[in-house]
């Protein structure tokens, strides 16, 4: 889904990220509103199992912030090794252990930029 709470993949980025990372070994997906079936279905894969499968992730995309995955301890979460690409920054503030590689690539809208960041209140 790409909307955060809703069960609706229509237009959805999560497919075009997908497509991206079809030769990625053990690639697989999650989202909260859609069963294993469901999942694998529209996409052809597997499901990630959250919180359980995050610490044997290479890397971690979040698209979409969904309240279950926004109020995770993620730095608990994913070892070191890991890279973690945050469409949303609803991970920015986490304290990561050294040698997580964390990418914030989006902001919702709204959402002050965390200090260490140079702060635009028109950029979004």
């Amino acid at each position: 889904a790409y909307t955060p709470n809703a069960k609706m993949h229509k237009l959805s980025p999560a497919f075009s990220v997908l497509d991206a990372q079809r030769a990625a070994p053990r690639l697989r997906l999650a989202d909260p509103s859609y069963t294993s079936d469901e999942i694998y279905d529209l996409c052809s894969v597997p499901e990630l199992h959250v919180p359980d499968d995050l610490g044997d992730c290479d890397a971690i995309i979040l698209v979409t912030a969904h309240s279950e995955y926004a109020h995770l301890p993620i730095e608990d979460l994913v070892e070191p090794g890991t890279a973690v690409i945050d469409n949303t920054g609803v991970w920015a503030h986490h304290p990561f252990k050294e040698g997580v590689e964390y990418y914030e690539i989006g902001r919702i809208r709204g959402r002050p930029a965390p200090k260490t960041e140079p702060y635009s209140s028109t950029a979004d």
